[in-house]
């Protein structure tokens, strides 16, 4: 990403807790990218006292904002409706009161992550059918804080107050997806 000149502000590197070496995420974080911390709860990629340790310190260390924290559930297998774990819950129930016993604010985990009054984390294009449609057949989604009202809140997406940081996932976008 450097070579290009893209701006590593709007850069997030996933699954770097695949591998939970602290010199290598350190180095990321140097550059301005942010990093991604999304096997939280898969002991068999590392300890999760190691993850925790690692994202203390990249809170001490002033890297907080560029860390970002999910857990990649993407299998049955890890959904507790199914017999499975840890579930959709882990990190707000386990992870980050782990968090909390080591020292972390809860003002530095409330910036990790967000209060969402309507539990919505994501607009996807199997929820299409569910928004509402404009004119032109694009869509309007409503990134904010507060509820844009009963006639738009089908295309809003909460947001915290104050700054955000807001990923666009594209598999083989088209051109006019890119301008």
């Amino acid at each position: 990403f450097q070579e290009p000149g893209a701006d590593r502000s709007k850069v997030c590197t996933g699954h770097q807790d695949l591998k939970l070496d602290w010199d290598q995420h350190h180095a990321v974080v140097k550059t301005g990218a942010r990093i991604g911390y999304d096997c939280i709860s898969k002991e068999h990629y590392g300890p999760e006292a190691t993850r925790i340790a690692f994202t203390k310190r990249l809170i001490d260390e002033g890297y907080g904002d560029q860390l970002m924290l999910s857990g990649d559930i993407a299998r049955q297998s890890y959904l507790t409706s199914y017999g499975g774990g840890p579930g959709f819950t882990y990190i707000l129930w386990r992870f980050v009161p782990w968090l909390w016993t080591e020292g972390v604010s809860h003002e530095d985990t409330n910036r990790l992550l967000v209060d969402n009054p309507i539990q919505r984390y994501l607009i996807n294009s199997p929820m299409l059918s569910s928004l509402v449609a404009d004119p032109d057949g694009g869509y309007t989604i409503y990134v904010q804080n507060e509820s844009p009202g009963a006639e738009k809140a089908a295309n809003w997406l909460p947001a915290p107050k104050g700054p955000f940081q807001m990923i666009l996932r594209l598999y083989w976008p088209k051109p006019d997806a890119l301008n």
